[in-house]
């Protein structure tokens, strides 16, 4: 089997830059050997691909301008699609993530999930969906949705906002992220509905506002934050799997026919570890209310959810465990995350889908590290973790045989 490689968008970035061409550097070189002879493939992930759309100059409306930004763009995509060769799409977080809960669910309970067939095909168009946008990047110049780079702006300064909120106030938001992981409960509020009304520019001033009054750094705040991190990603990990579930399967008929509540009712004491009776709401429903009630399912799951994040599921807990990690390193260099940071942990999702993570960023790569040692151990899959082009020279000339 050949090694599966993940290069981040720095890398790739920086190969599309070279000049002519990648192909003609050293690791271009080893690369196109490597490749050929079936030692190596490299994979893209959507997150590259939202990168690479981000790479432009937008004006006050979030439309594209005409800059020199666009023919980087183009290169970037260009150069994901040949290490790619056109075909090699990872999907998106929320399918990595749901596959994980299907089939740790199915294995517990068997018959709980009817069948993996809509999951493959759901997953499926969604890899050929950012496939065909990475294709779409390289071939059209001047691509321009800006109601998406909107919502991608969003989430970022979003993202941003509340670790600027995170320093200007670490003890009190501390206490709050403890006190949500500890009375932890099930909500369908949407969280974000205060944030997503106002405009970006505002969003932008608290961030300046916070940054500018926050206080001096007190060790003791982060020493806190390490010994609770394991705690909090226990908890956060379980609306996790919940979001993901709801980007995967869209549509109630999606969960009705995916998931046989009755047979999650029938191997509850196995579900939960423990000789305990199912929730009234289920002990009570139907046979036919269990096939036919998507609300009854959706409430099932729900309670799932947080048994699985806690004790089945690695990965939900992982990537809140790189948030809070990347929090620490920040605080430590009297900094806050980039609004990139999303970004960064969907990207180390890919840990538990392929053999080599290359990185450029230091710090990111202190975070993947440690979250690679947690993939072999809990996930079984031994991942490393590249952080310049000599180790991956190394690791292409040695064991790859270019």
């Amino acid at each position: 089997m050949p090694a599966k490689l993940y290069f981040d968008q720095c890398v790739v970035s920086n190969l599309a830059k070279q000049a002519p061409r990648w192909q003609e550097t050293r690791i271009g070189k080893l690369l196109v050997s490597a490749t050929a002879k079936g030692a190596v493939e490299v994979w893209a992930s959507p997150m590259h691909v939202l990168e690479t759309f981000l790479c432009a100059d937008f004006d006050d409306r979030q439309r594209v301008t005409d800059t020199q930004k666009l023919d980087l763009r183009v290169q970037i995509a260009r150069t994901h699609l040949e290490l790619i060769e056109a075909k090699r799409m990872a999907p998106s977080f929320e399918f990595i993530v749901i596959e994980q809960f299907l089939r740790a669910l199915g294995d517990l309970a068997p018959g709980s999930v009817h069948s993996m067939d809509l999951y493959d095909w759901l997953r499926r168009e969604n890899q050929q969906v950012y496939l065909g946008l990475l294709a779409t990047l390289a071939a059209y110049r001047n691509l321009d949705r800006p109601e998406a780079i909107h919502d991608l702006l969003r989430q970022k300064i979003s993202t941003r906002l509340l670790h600027s909120r995170f320093a200007r106030s670490p003890g009190e938001y501390l206490d709050d992220i403890i006190k949500a992981a500890r009375e932890f409960r099930v909500t369908r509020e949407d969280i974000w509905r205060d944030v997503d009304r106002r405009s970006l520019s505002d969003l932008q001033a608290e961030i300046e506002a916070n940054l500018a009054a926050r206080p001096k750094l007190d060790s003791r705040i982060i020493q806190r934050l390490q010994r609770h991190t394991q705690e909090i990603a226990d908890s956060y990990g379980a609306p996790e799997i919940g979001e993901c579930l709801g980007s995967v399967f869209q549509l109630p008929l999606f969960l009705l026919l995916t998931f046989d509540v009755s047979k999650v009712r029938e191997h509850w004491p196995t579900i939960v570890g423990a000789d305990r009776p199912p929730p009234q709401f289920l002990a009570g429903a139907s046979e036919e209310q269990c096939g036919t009630d998507a609300d009854l399912v959706f409430r099932t799951l729900e309670i799932l959810f947080r048994i699985f994040s806690r004790e089945r599921l690695p990965l939900p807990r992982l990537l809140p465990r790189l948030v809070l990690g990347e929090l620490a390193l920040a605080m430590r260099q009297e900094e806050i995350p980039s609004e990139g940071l999303g970004f960064d942990c969907e990207h180390a999702t890919l840990l538990t889908q392929v053999d080599v993570f290359v990185t450029v960023d230091g710090r990111f790569a202190t975070l993947l590290k440690r979250v690679a040692i947690d993939v072999a151990e809990q996930m079984n899959n031994p991942v490393r973790v590249l952080t310049d082009s000599d180790e991956l020279a190394r690791f292409l000339e040695r064991e790859c045989g270019a």
